[in-house]
């Protein structure tokens, strides 16, 4: 039995994407007959995911919850404008009362999951202060992340500052092997892969769409300046104009946040879909289980941008756990997504006008029993190589190093 503690800014009930993979290695470190603490935030903005699922062993997780300080110096100063997502007003108020939070957690094993990166500053100064075992675990590069527009002067100091902290981990990981390849390349130093993963527990007992209606839905962050839906949109307009599919056959459904929001609606308008494409907010996460598993084709808009050859999204694991279709639109950049896909049988990609439309004449022609095979051609191995459960006893296999 190992005792894990686990330090993440986000902890249900509300929390980004990200909260998805350690709230799991909580769940399967547990199953496995280990104990887990948590050092968190408090519980988020109210605009984040809400964690709306029943996991009775979450229950057994004892959470120590710290709220981010208010007083700041001038090195609080420094660190926000160099990096506000490193939420080094946590990090202070943490460190702050750290003896106190420590006095009442029995661990034998740290791991910090990123962003935001303060997590590893905190870990790295329990090793200092415990000299226990660390694991430095990075859902999103750091100073490379590919969400976030750094210039070449930020990303330097970031840079730098990166390698100086995690270089005192046990092990570092991340989730895509191009990424990991990176990371030792500019560092010098052993990087793991842990993929993201996807909890059947979560979709075993949602029933599949009848298929009476055939249902696009997008789920997640879209970004307008490194991810293009023109073409998608394009595509669809062509599909139905010449199909002259009715509106109540062919429905399109966006759920989506993130900074540089494309405006859905109007792309809708301008391209005569108005009648077909829904905008939504961002659901919670429960209900999104459902949206996915329910839907006839499920999206992933490409990133053309910063990062991308080892851009692997946390949807992708979500969509192959729900077991409907996959289509990868504009993905050129993105290599190992590419590769993923179409080598597990999962899905498809697609990078032109031309070649979305003819997927989604084929997803749309599909039956029932079209589909029933569909599901059983994928891939098996890779089904249970990106199970939750299997995802965590690789993290269970570091900690045993």
């Amino acid at each position: 039995m190992k005792k894990v503690l686990i330090l993440s800014y986000a902890w249900p009930p509300k929390g980004p994407v990200g909260m998805i993979r350690t709230v799991r290695f909580a769940k399967y470190l547990i199953r496995a007959g280990n104990r887990v603490s948590v050092i968190a935030g408090d519980n988020g903005p109210s605009n984040a995911l809400t964690w709306d699922i029943d996991e009775p062993l979450l229950e057994q997780v004892p959470v120590c919850r710290i709220a981010s300080g208010t007083r700041r110096g001038i090195k609080g100063m420094l660190y926000n404008k160099l990096s506000p997502q490193f939420e080094y007003d946590w990090v202070s108020a943490v460190t702050g009362g750290i003896d106190t939070a420590l006095a009442g957690i029995d661990f034998d094993v740290v791991v910090s999951s990123s962003p935001p990166e303060g997590v590893h500053m905190l870990a790295s100064l329990i090793k200092k202060k415990t000299h226990k075992p660390w694991i430095a675990d990075l859902r999103d590069l750091w100073a490379y992340d590919h969400y976030r527009r750094f210039g070449s002067i930020r990303r330097s100091i970031l840079t730098r500052m990166e390698k100086k902290i995690l270089a005192g981990a046990d092990h570092v990981v991340t989730v895509s092997e191009t990424w990991a390849a990176f990371l030792r390349k500019l560092y010098g130093f052993d990087v793991k892969v842990i993929t993201n993963g996807y909890d059947e527990d979560y979709f075993s007992r949602i029933p599949y769409g009848d298929r009476r209606k055939f249902v696009v839905s997008y789920l997640g962050k879209l970004n307008g300046d490194c991810q293009d839906a023109d073409p998608l949109f394009r595509a669809m307009s062509a599909f139905i104009g010449e199909h002259k599919v009715p509106g109540g056959r062919f429905e399109a459904d966006f759920y989506v946040s993130g900074y540089r929001k494309p405006d859905i609606t109007a792309l809708a308008a301008r391209y005569g879909l108005s009648d077909h494409v829904r905008e939504y907010a961002p659901v919670p996460l429960g209900e999104s289980y459902t949206i996915m598993r329910q839907s006839s084709l499920l999206l992933i808009i490409g990133w053309d941008g910063i990062s991308a050859s080892g851009w692997r999204p946390q949807k992708l694991y979500e969509y192959v756990g729900a077991g409907n279709p996959l289509l990868l639109v504009n993905g050129r950049k993105n290599a190992e997504l590419q590769d993923i896909i179409t080598g597990s049988r999962c899905g498809t990609c697609a990078d032109t006008e031309a070649a979305i439309r003819a997927e989604l004449e084929r997803y749309y022609g599909m039956s029932a029993d079209d589909m029933n095979r569909w599901r059983e051609n994928r891939d098996k191995g890779f089904l249970r190589e990106c199970s939750a459960e299997c995802v965590t006893r690789r993290l269970s296999e570091l900690m045993d190093r």
